[in-house]
């Protein structure tokens, strides 16, 4: 009898937390939803502005929710009902990354984006300790990288704080893998900004994103992966930034894009005419000789008599 007690309260529990998750996801959505304008206004810097600020007052929406869903989990071990809410937690981390990229074109730091999706102040990523992973199965443990460092925004690897204790180990919060998971899914995303940037006549764009991304792919090879889902979701990233490289390649062919190295090819092009003009031009020497192009002639005087 006090199995079926046990059993049926922690599936009201189950049901009670996937009703939270449930409104999670209808904010994510939303987000989504929201965010997909980004392409329509790619050379709109003002209502690209705009479009920031609407999505980070949405995600104001996110933090009640965050909290109630601490509040039904209570002091047990997360791990028991996580997956309810992991998914979730990539997508926010995603839409988090992409709003940031936006507003700054750069990478979103893990601070940030515990702040930004409302998972609680206090919720700190959560790092594997020694006690845990010893404790912890194969299966479990194989989904984290090696490293406890996360990529800040200006695309390098930062040092962890050591200072995780139990309390962060059992409370609500941000995995540094799902962190790690969700922005894996922000250089596709760039490089359909790349092509909708393109065909809008911005041909800055994709110098900005080849760049950001090239820093994106190089920071994540610092991480020693295994051979899981965050290494499979890393190994795609180079593809796009192939795609992203052979677009900028497309844009030099046909002389567009890259405006300072046009302007600069510009200024090298006037520079020559203006020394072409110069040795063309012929100049009065010394001695009755004339100079053209570095060649000299002399004339002779003729005296009528």
């Amino acid at each position: 009898m006090r199995m079926a007690a046990l059993l049926e309260a922690d599936s009201a529990k189950r049901e009670a937390i996937s009703k939270d998750v449930k409104e999670i996801m209808r904010v994510t959505r939303s987000l989504q939803f929201g965010l997909q304008h980004c392409h329509s206004l790619v050379s709109d810097e003002a209502g690209m502005r705009k479009l920031c600020e609407s999505t980070r007052k949405q995600f104001q929406e996110l933090p009640p929710l965050w909290r109630s869903v601490r509040e039904k989990v209570g002091e047990e071990s997360v791990e028991k009902y996580r997956g309810h809410w992991r998914f979730a937690v990539e997508q926010l981390v995603f839409l988090a990354a992409l709003t940031y990229w936006l507003e700054t074109h750069q990478l979103i730091a893990i601070e940030q984006t515990i702040q930004l999706i409302g998972v609680g102040n206090n919720d700190i990523y959560r790092l594997p300790t020694a006690s845990s992973s010893s404790s912890s199965s194969p299966s479990s443990s194989s989904s984290s990288p090696t490293p406890s460092a996360p990529i800040t925004a200006t695309g390098s690897v930062a040092p962890v704080s050591s200072s995780a204790s139990e309390s962060d180990v059992s409370g609500v919060g941000l995995d540094l893998d799902d962190y790690l998971q969700g922005l894996t899914a922000l250089p596709k995303e760039l490089v359909r900004l790349c092509l909708n940037g393109v065909r809008s006549g911005n041909y800055v764009l994709p110098v900005t994103i080849n760049n950001f991304l090239s820093d994106f792919h190089s920071s994540f090879r610092l991480l020693n992966m295994r051979n899981d889902a965050l290494r499979r979701k890393f190994d795609a990233i180079k593809y796009d930034v192939q795609k992203v490289e052979e677009i900028r390649y497309d844009l030099k062919l046909r002389g567009l894009g890259e405006e300072s190295n046009t302007s600069g090819q510009q200024q090298l092009q006037q520079q020559q005419q203006s020394s072409d003009v110069h040795m063309d031009t012929p100049t009065r020497a010394g001695g009755g000789a004339y100079t053209s192009g570095g060649s000299t002639s002399t004339s002779t005087d003729v005296n009528m008599q």
